[in-house]
């Protein structure tokens, strides 16, 4: 999970990177703004989901792990 996590983020700051770019060179383009914002929103709800899933899945190990219903390995 952690592998895939940082992954995902690495490939998103990519992203991020590209649609700054994209909206430098859009040039107040009313229709290319429109979409990358739109492009912009959908990367940071997939960061979210993301982050999100990591933590669900740390706090139910930790919970496991407290309970004493698996080993810390």
């Amino acid at each position: 999970m952690e592998i895939f996590s940082y992954i995902v983020v690495l490939f998103a700051v990519l992203m991020l990177i590209w649609v700054g770019l994209k909206f430098v060179l859009a040039q107040g383009n009313p229709e290319e703004m429109k979409k990358l914002k739109n492009w912009l929103l959908w990367i940071v709800v997939g960061i979210a989901i993301v982050i999100g899933a990591r933590i669900i899945v740390k706090v139910v190990i930790n919970t496991l792990q407290l309970t004493g219903t698996v080993n810390q390995n």
